[in-house]
């Protein structure tokens, strides 16, 4: 994905000019190289294969810093999604060799067997100070409030969603 984002501009042009070929070489005996080159960007942009390089960009750091590259499965149970990050290393086959079978959204069932480590509950967060408008009366209190914070902030890239259930994965299989 971090690889598909960082080099979005340029595969879509490249996509552009295998797709639009005809018409690019149409186009080439009227312009010269530098205007051929801005064509194929505008066709690019046209055809929805061209983004912002400073959005790509940071979409790329936000990723890699929210996401550090996880590979992460989801399924549907009822009303809930369950949720599983894999280790690359435990696959017997290469992460895309696994993409390009399954695709990024399969059509085959997977069972997934594992342990729950997170779930819907009603649990109040331990780390939240209750009195938030006096000053923290010693330093742990305020190492729990500091640690609620930094949770908030990974939150929004990790954070399990109200109906997500998280698994830690022992098997993810199909049935033959």
């Amino acid at each position: 994905m971090k690889n598909t984002i960082e080099n979005y501009n340029e595969v879509g042009k490249a996509l552009t000019c295998v797709t639009k070929h005809k018409e690019i070489n149409e186009t080439r005996k009227q312009l010269s190289v530098s205007k051929m080159k801005a064509n194929l960007e505008k066709l690019a942009k046209d055809n929805n294969l061209h983004l912002d390089p400073e959005f790509l960009k940071s979409l790329a750091l936000v990723l890699n810093y929210g996401f550090q590259d996880q590979l992460e499965v989801q399924m549907t149970l009822e009303n809930f999604i369950v949720s599983a990050n894999l280790n690359r290393l435990n696959l017997r086959e290469r992460e895309d060799l696994v993409i390009r079978k399954y695709s990024r959204k399969t059509e085959v069932d997977f069972i997934l067997f594992g342990i729950i480590t997170q779930y819907p509950s009603k649990k109040p967060d331990l780390f939240v100070d209750q009195n938030k408008n006096t000053e923290p009366a010693n330093i742990k209190k305020a190492l729990m409030n500091l640690i609620s914070s930094i949770s908030s902030i990974e939150g929004t890239f990790t954070g399990r969603l109200n109906n997500e259930i998280i698994i830690d994965p022992i098997a993810l299989y199909t049935e033959v």
